[in-house]
């Protein structure tokens, strides 16, 4: 998922500043979170974080990070996903 959207962020700048990019390396990015098989994306408020962070009491939250980079030159892309592995203290 993190990579779609890194991807659709760089094809929407692709479209949309055309001419500002045309010698340029333009650099997307996207992270999300999977917890008990379901994606938590950025909490939107300070609240909702605290809530996130309160249920990781004990157990593993798994973070996708992508990065897209595109070389507008060579109209070339390069892709990359990694995951890491958070194990969260019964204590916060």
């Amino acid at each position: 998922l993190s990579l779609l959207i890194a991807r659709a962020k760089l094809d929407h700048l692709i479209r949309t500043h055309e001419k500002e990019i045309e010698d340029a390396l333009v650099i997307t990015s996207d992270q999300v979170a999977s917890y008990k098989d379901a994606i938590r994306e950025k909490p939107s408020s300070v609240d909702e974080a605290w809530e996130f962070l309160s249920s990781y009491r004990g157990s593993c939250v798994d973070t996708y990070t992508a990065v897209v980079v595109y070389n507008s030159v060579t109209k070339e892309f390069f892709s990359q996903c990694d995951k890491a592995s958070l194990h969260i203290k019964d204590t916060l």
